[in-house]
């Protein structure tokens, strides 16, 4: 009994498997979504979604873009190993818009791992 419950399990595991994917390619093959915001207005994570749920619910796997610009002179190296190789992670603010008060606004953008002699 418990070989039959467990082969049913996986194949009902396939099936997931397989709708899952099937879903992600279809959202991953729409054109992007432009979610720069505008002057005087705020991310739309911000205002949009009252939980992280809602949000990965209406986002997630879909394609978007952002216009703005890297300030390369605030950027962070995050300290780590990838595959037992020290390395820094290199994250850089990316200013997209002023808020109603004129503060620039930005997201971070982590933009990959380089080895720890390569890193300056």
């Amino acid at each position: 009994m418990f070989v039959h419950q467990s082969a049913e399990y996986q194949n009902r595991r396939g099936e997931e498997k397989k709708k899952e994917t099937s879903r992600r390619q279809e959202l991953l093959s729409q054109a992007p979504i432009d979610i720069t915001p505008t002057n005087k207005s705020a991310h739309i994570w911000s205002e949009e979604m009252s939980s992280i749920d809602q949000f990965e619910k209406k986002w997630s796997m879909k394609p978007v873009q952002f216009r703005g610009l890297f300030d390369h002179s605030k950027e962070t190296q995050v300290e780590r190993e990838r595959y037992g190789e020290k390395g820094v992670d290199i994250v850089t603010p990316f200013y997209t818009h002023l808020d109603g008060n004129g503060t620039e606004q930005a997201i971070l953008v982590n933009r990959g791992w380089v080895p720890w002699d390569l890193k300056d």
